[in-house]
């Protein structure tokens, strides 16, 4: 049995979740309407991190991938060098840009800029031209990783996705996090971000709320907490790894396990 699975039984998930290597068109926004593959650069990227992944313990056991070309031509190697078949999750897909997608990012950064502002001041319906809005991204962000997650707990996976998609999500499902974080998460090709998964199956009955609060049935009692975030060297030990869910000091945190070599 694993460290992961002696310290954690079937209670947790680690999903490790990374951005797609450094695509073919750097220069330009890439939405899920804007479907193009690696680089040089970014075809040797896609080899190192599978090589580093392959050295993760517990060794993951499954590795998911947006059906864009850039996340799958990133998951191939991964799959390859951990053994295991790569599945693909159309919910992992990049956010649709919409007008923006497809164009030099130096001709429409202040209207990206635009919309993350209007996002920060609570405004998560707001979207430019046929994009999609943060809600519309959060709500299949948490969905479908959800969906991995309880499907594998007591086990690591590995989820190649989106930059935005992967703000989006780091910003709304930890406990702690906040959708003001959106421009303070760096996001860097290949760079691995811990997310811990328990699912909470509690009743009804036996939910504690505040006196300010009423209770809203589709309220998630699960819990996500972030570990390591923006690793372009994971799992070397020398990074931070573990995070602490809203509401728990760190004493009162699970005992999770740290990767190794």
């Amino acid at each position: 049995m694993s460290e992961f699975e002696s310290n954690c039984g079937k209670t947790h998930c680690l999903l490790l979740v990374l951005r797609h290597a450094t695509s073919a068109e750097p220069d330009r926004v890439l939405g899920s309407e804007t479907d193009v593959g690696l680089s040089d650069q970014g075809r040797v990227e896609a080899e190192e991190v599978a090589a580093r992944l392959s050295r993760v313990a517990p060794r993951p056991v499954a590795v998911y991938s947006s059906p864009l070309r850039r996340a799958r031509l990133t998951a191939e190697p991964i799959a390859r060098a951990l053994g295991v078949d790569l599945l693909i999750e159309n919910d992992l897909r990049e956010r649709a840009m919409g007008d923006l997608s497809g164009r030099r990012r130096i001709e429409v950064m202040s209207d990206y800029l635009r919309v993350l502002d209007r996002w920060i001041a609570g405004d998560l319906d707001y979207t430019n031209a046929q994009g999609e809005s943060f809600r519309q991204v959060a709500e299949r962000a948490r969905s479908v990783l959800e969906r991995i997650a309880r499907g594998h707990l007591g086990r690591t996976v590995v989820v190649v996705t989106h930059g935005m998609w992967i703000r989006v999500a780091l910003s709304t499902l930890p406990d702690a996090a906040r959708v003001a974080s959106l421009k303070d998460v760096g996001i860097g090709c290949v760079a691995v971000n811990e997310l811990f998964f328990e699912p909470v199956e509690e009743p009804v009955g036996s939910i504690s709320l505040r006196p300010d609060q009423s209770y809203d049935p589709s309220r998630s009692l699960d819990r996500w907490w972030v570990g390591c975030l923006n690793s372009r060297h994971y799992p070397d030990p020398d990074l931070p790894l573990e995070g602490v869910p809203c509401g728990l000091s760190p004493r009162d945190a699970p005992d999770l396990p740290t990767p190794s070599p």
